[in-house]
């Protein structure tokens, strides 16, 4: 097997740490996706009536974030069950990280001094929010589907899918392969 990043004699793994990743085991089990979402789902209900009694949220603003919750666990823990899954997850995360943060950086260039948030800047952040985590609920939907067909009963890993991200093809079958995440 060769050895990760190209480092033949392992003088980077003398200096660096670097993870090893089981592509064979699923990131996430079907039944820690049950969990997840149920204790979100249940724990959600109590924190909504504890802000809205205690801490005096109107029950529509503390509804709303229950919903926003929900959403993003949902999608997030269910879209783990496969690696290609929750790759796409994680980059439509990112890229709402990326957007927000270049926006908030121009509306910091742009803006005088001790002006509001504008109107636009919001609606802008929540339809980014909306896109960037529509990816991960979409590929949660799309994996607890198969997980009600039985896809994901029978104990195995799901089949690893290559999809051309990094250019490097590789023969799923052979173990001798290299499996390094380098992009290389």
């Amino acid at each position: 097997m060769k050895e990760r990043n190209g480092d033949q004699k392992g003088y980077l793994k003398k200096f660096f740490r670097i993870p090893s990743i089981d592509y064979e085991k699923p990131p996430l089990e079907p039944k820690w996706a049950i969990i997840i979402s149920l204790s979100v789902l249940v724990g959600g209900l109590v924190i909504v009536c504890v802000a809205n009694f205690y801490l005096q949220v109107p029950l529509v603003t503390a509804l709303l974030w229950y919903g926003a919750g929900v959403y993003t666990a949902f999608g997030f823990s269910w879209s783990f069950l496969e690696w290609r899954t929750r790759n796409a997850a994680i980059r439509g995360h990112n890229c709402f990280v990326v957007f927000a943060a270049c926006l908030v950086g121009l509306l910091i260039i742009i803006q005088e001094d001790y002006e509001a948030f504008p109107t636009w800047g919001v609606v802008l952040l929540i339809v980014a929010v909306m896109a960037g985590y529509s990816v991960g609920f979409i590929c949660g939907v799309r994996n607890l589907v198969k997980w009600l067909r039985g896809e994901y009963s029978n104990k195995q890993p799901p089949h690893l899918q290559h999809d051309g991200y990094y250019g490097d093809v590789m023969d799923q079958d052979r173990r001798d392969d290299d499996v390094s995440d380098s992009g290389n």
